[in-house]
């Protein structure tokens, strides 16, 4: 898992390097550069550590692993610095109930400058579910929250951190935080 999720990086931030190196210097300084605003599209995949909580009878079990995490992003920019989307955040891994655990949400992004480079922070907030591949078990739908930042180095592309709050059914309790590696159609 964990080198299918550095192959995954390395192939992203090469075709970014390419994209940025392949350019003529006259494209590469447009004077009238393109935003974001319009309909938007996104994939991100990187690393995710998640810490699992289920209160027992006098005491509080915790499990923590390491997995992949992942997000679909589809929406609008209604301006150049304003991302509106739903989103779809998954942490993949092993776990004491589920196999992933994710959200569907609405989320909102806000880059400090209209063109790349730029930094951005973004929140979303929805329902969350465990999934169990490998069982029967099933999870309870409870609130998911997500809150993160990151930086877009190039037209497309940026890398990013996220922390994810996710109510799995009660009483459990998982906590994710993430680093990722985003592509962007806009």
């Amino acid at each position: 898992m964990r080198r299918f999720v550095l192959l995954l990086l390395l192939v992203f931030g090469s075709v970014a390097m390419g994209e940025a190196q392949g350019q003529p210097a006259a494209a590469q300084t447009d004077a009238t550069p393109a935003g974001r605003k319009g309909f938007i599209i996104g994939l991100s995949g990187g690393i995710g550590f998640k810490r699992e909580s289920i209160p027992a009878t006098r005491s509080t079990i915790n499990f923590n692993t390491t997995g992949a995490i992942t997000d679909f992003k589809i929406g609008y920019a209604p301006r150049d610095q304003v991302l509106v989307y739903y989103t779809n955040q998954v942490a993949w891994g092993e776990s004491l109930s589920y196999d992933a655990i994710g959200m569907s949400a609405v989320g909102v992004t806000y880059m400090l400058k209209p063109t790349s480079p730029s930094a951005f922070v973004s929140g979303a907030v929805g329902g969350s579910l465990g999934l169990s591949i490998s069982s029967t078990s099933s999870s309870s739908p409870g609130l998911g929250v997500s809150l993160g930042g990151g930086y877009e180095f190039a037209r497309h592309f940026s890398v990013g951190a996220r922390w994810m709050s996710l109510d799995v059914g009660y009483p459990n309790r998982s906590n994710v935080f993430g680093f990722t590696f985003d592509w962007l159609f806009y």
